[in-house]
């Protein structure tokens, strides 16, 4: 056997073990800092990133401090990030949808005893230059006030539970890419949850800030107040690069 041929051979069977070390090497990093509404930090929150199953894809503990970092495989995008501490009984759920892992990503959940779930955006095609939003929210302190009305069930087998709490347009801030966006629209309507079972949400349309192009990759936070019960929320979307022709 020549040298040349004794080369090749032992370079195709190392191949697959370089391909597997550079699939192993191609990550990205998603990180940030888990904070309460007053900027302090939050330690031991979970923080986990969601396949579209709601399956475990990376997850970690707050540290010292409210750091967390989570090293994902680059590339796709991930059905959601969330964080939360002490869930349903004093905090409820931060959420970051739609989770692009193309590149490292700097990601700062803050979370109280609101939940601004199911949180979705999209361009209302040609009509005026806006953002549609889509979202339903969740009060901590009507979870537990229903639970205790009805003698300790579980919140699943409630009938008719409204965990819905008071959205007003001064309880709102939307920002878009980092810019504050202006609230046009606010409207009430319903989701079917499924077994006949209806939840209120809310359908907003906001003007979109100077020099967004929401064709382009866009990244819409969701800040909800409750004057009514101090209670505050906040979400995260990010939508995918769409440009059109």
């Amino acid at each position: 056997m020549t040298k040349r041929r004794a080369l090749f051979k032992v370079c195709v069977y190392l191949l697959p073990f370089f391909a597997l070390l550079g699939a192993q090497e191609r990550q990205i990093r998603i990180y940030g800092r888990v904070t309460d509404f007053s900027g302090n930090p939050i330690e031991g929150a979970e923080v986990a990133v969601k396949t579209r199953t709601f399956q475990d894809a990376g997850k970690t503990l707050s540290g010292k401090g409210g750091y967390y970092s989570i090293l994902l495989p680059q590339g796709g995008t991930y059905m959601s990030l969330f964080a939360c501490k002490d869930y349903a009984t004093k905090k409820l759920e931060y959420w970051a949808w739609n989770l692009p892992a193309q590149s490292d990503r700097e990601i700062n959940p803050r979370f109280d005893r609101l939940e601004v779930y199911a949180l979705n955006a999209w361009v209302p095609q040609g009509a005026y230059p806006s953002l549609q939003i889509y979202f339903r929210p969740m009060s901590l302190e009507k979870a537990k006030a229903a639970i205790q009305a009805s003698g300790g069930k579980e919140l699943s087998k409630i009938p008719n539970l409204d965990l819905c709490p008071e959205v007003k347009p001064e309880g709102l801030q939307i920002k878009v890419n980092g810019q504050e966006a202006a609230l046009m629209a606010l409207s009430p309507v319903v989701e079917a949850v499924g077994n006949g079972k209806l939840v209120k949400a809310f359908l907003l349309q906001v003007e979109l800030p100077k020099g967004v192009d929401p064709w382009k990759e866009t990244e819409v936070t969701v800040t909800l107040y409750d004057k009514t019960t101090g209670e505050k929320g906040e979400a995260t979307l990010f939508l995918p690069n769409r440009s059109l022709l």
